[in-house]
């Protein structure tokens, strides 16, 4: 049975607002906002503070838009996180083996059970481990080519979720998401709270059908 299939028909769009904080050697920055997410692969972050700013992803170009200075950026080519951060949150390794990476053993810790995958290309990427405790992912870690630690994320205060029908497989949303990135030089952490979450909501025609403004200085590139 496909868990990740149930996970995308039965959910559609997902709304709600945004707190990150990012904290590194010693300074602090934050940054608030919303967010609208479209099944498969569109979401918009409208980012209000500390400026205002509209990114969204739409497959696989990228939408930076400054309304203000009337400034955009179109980045095409681009490599659309979401399949990947879905396929995590949701639990489903099918997902994630078909992004390129393989299932190769499982150890569980304590109660918390922890799936190991290699990338296709391993000269580049180490492992990744995901850990799963109850029907919820709670820990995700990264390692490099050597074995090295250099990216943890926790993720707690999950939300359930249940497909519309009914039958399909109960699903849990992590409101609250740690972040640690791990270099020799130092190490940054980010704390993000996803706030007041609706799921198969309507998304207005504005944010779905977003397009940058005809009287904007508009820069194309590729990724």
């Amino acid at each position: 049975m496909n868990y990740f299939l149930f996970f995308i028909l039965s959910l559609k769009t997902l709304t709600g607002d945004f707190i990150r904080e990012t904290y590194n050697q010693g300074d602090k920055e934050t940054i608030t906002g919303s967010f609208y997410y479209s099944a498969p692969s569109q979401i918009l972050l409208h980012i209000k503070n500390p400026t205002n700013q509209i990114l969204t992803w739409n497959k696989d170009t990228l939408i930076i838009f400054y309304p203000e200075q009337k400034k955009a950026f179109k980045i095409l080519k681009t490599l659309n996180p979401l399949p990947q951060l879905i396929s995590v949150v949701s639990g489903d390794f099918k997902g994630i083996e078909n992004l390129g990476w393989t299932l190769f053993k499982r150890i569980k810790k304590a109660d918390t059970l922890y799936s190991y995958f290699v990338p296709k290309k391993q000269e580049i990427m180490g492992s990744m481990a995901i850990g799963k405790l109850k029907d919820k992912i709670v820990v995700s870690e990264l390692r490099d080519t050597d074995g090295e630690l250099i990216a943890k994320t926790s993720f707690s205060q999950h939300l359930q979720h249940i497909g519309r029908t009914g039958v399909s497989p109960v699903h849990y949303i992590p409101s609250r998401i740690s972040l640690w990135r791990i270099s020799d030089a130092d190490t940054t952490r980010e704390e993000i709270e996803l706030k007041n979450m609706i799921f198969n909501s309507q998304i207005p025609d504005s944010v779905l059908h977003f397009h940058i403004p005809q009287s904007s200085d508009i820069e194309i590139t590729y990724w």
